[in-house]
């Protein structure tokens, strides 16, 4: 009997499991599908705003148009047989005139006055129309262009967070889809230093955002090959935070594109991580870092990502401090290479010769220091000689003290 109510508890389980998998990805799958629309939408409507340029500069043609004469636009338009939008053909009259009285009394961009709040001046077209004069694969909207002005205005519009856009372009402004246009930047920051990988936290602050949908990244600024950081073993989203986290394996310079749940992509950010063999603290060391205002302080964890950092953007080597108050730096297993007065240091893994960053090091040397098969070393700092200088310098001291 016993065995009977746990193969029954464990199909509840299974089928409770199935229903949460299947509503994610029917969520999911709304969203991709509603983002598809508004993108049909908006490249459709982008499609009718070029005809319509073409259309006006083709009556320059066909009238001869002189510019000190008033021209006979509305001619033109009734010879391509265009329905006006006050003509009994427009079954959607009342419709179109309260989303024009609505427009005029918040349209800023793209809008005249004048001419854009007089529905006689705007031509009428229902999607059999739009397919014969504009072809437009698979239209669905009725809509009316003022060929003056260039305004496209949709009777249905197009829904985005939960607002109705009856032009593109105050759908795309919304969407800020344009290169730069989003001044909301995504932070980056690491968490979690571990030596050989650090954790990483990455956050869209603003509540006037959706929450993260995906992170690509690049690694150096010439690799062309995005990947999806949910892709990583360990990425963890937390909604109440709108905070990404997940852990970099890999020395290098790495750019994050954060994209919400809305599809729309944020200003690109990077950073720059340098991975190395961690310090190992002696039994009457204490780990210090220096805050900056140069304030000594003691870290609680040998994880704290204030500890240190060993990339060149922002060295800052690990410090301990002994019982007798005499300071300590940590020299983490390295390979060098020098040519002429231009060093270059790479970290490695463990006790081995191999970069943290997976590139070729041929020709690099490993300093004396290091042969005994050691994950680093701790050298005597009395009059912190080594703190507060730039990266280059620093090795250039290791290897000349050695």
């Amino acid at each position: 009997m016993s065995r009977k109510k746990l193969t029954y508890k464990s199909l509840i389980i299974i089928l409770i499991c199935i229903i949460i998998i299947g509503t994610i990805f029917s969520i999911s799958s709304i969203q991709i599908y509603n983002m598809n629309k508004i993108r049909k939408f908006v490249s459709d409507m982008e499609v009718l705003e070029e005809k319509v340029l073409y259309l006006k500069s083709e009556y320059l043609l066909w009238e001869n148009y002189d510019p000190n004469e008033a021209g006979n636009f509305y001619n033109y338009l009734q010879s391509k047989k265009f329905v006006n939008a006050n003509s009994a053909s427009n079954i959607y009259i009342e419709d179109f005139q309260k989303i024009i009285n609505e427009l005029n009394q918040t349209a800023t961009s793209n809008w005249n006055p004048n001419l854009d709040q007089i529905l006689s001046n705007y031509c009428y077209f229902s999607p059999s129309a739009i397919l014969k004069n504009f072809d437009i694969e698979n239209p669905n909207y009725y809509i009316i262009i003022n060929f003056y002005t260039g305004n496209i205005i949709c009777k249905n519009g197009m829904k985005y967070n939960g607002k109705i856009f009856y032009r593109h372009y105050d759908l795309q402004e919304n969407l800020e889809i344009k290169e730069n246009k989003n001044e909301i930047l995504p932070e980056i920051e690491i968490v979690e230093n571990n030596g050989l990988n650090k954790k990483v936290k990455i956050t869209l602050e603003s509540e006037n955002v959706a929450n993260i949908g995906e992170i690509y990244y690049l690694v150096g600024k010439e690799d062309e090959d995005k990947k999806m950081c949910t892709e990583l073993p360990d990425y963890q989203y937390i909604i109440e935070e709108k905070s990404a986290y997940f852990t970099i394996n890999t020395s290098g310079e790495y750019y994050f594109i954060v994209e919400d749940t809305n599809y729309m992509q944020y200003s690109k950010i990077s950073i720059k991580v340098i991975l190395c063999n961690k310090p190992i603290l002696e039994n009457d060391m204490q780990g210090i870092y220096f805050d900056e205002n140069g304030n000594e302080k003691i870290i609680t964890n040998i994880s704290d990502a204030n500890w240190y950092d060993y990339s060149d953007t922002n060295f800052k080597p690990a410090y301990a401090k002994k019982e007798d108050g005499s300071y300590w730096v940590w020299i983490p297993r390295f390979i060098y290479r020098k040519i002429q007065d231009d060093l270059k240091i790479d970290f490695v893994y463990n006790t081995s010769q191999t970069s943290t960053t997976n590139k070729s090091t041929l020709n690099y040397k490993l300093p004396s220091i290091f042969e005994d098969n050691i994950l680093g070393t701790w050298i005597c700092d009395k009059n912190l000689e080594y703190y507060n200088i730039k990266s280059a310098d620093f090795f250039q001291k290791v290897l000349t003290n050695e």
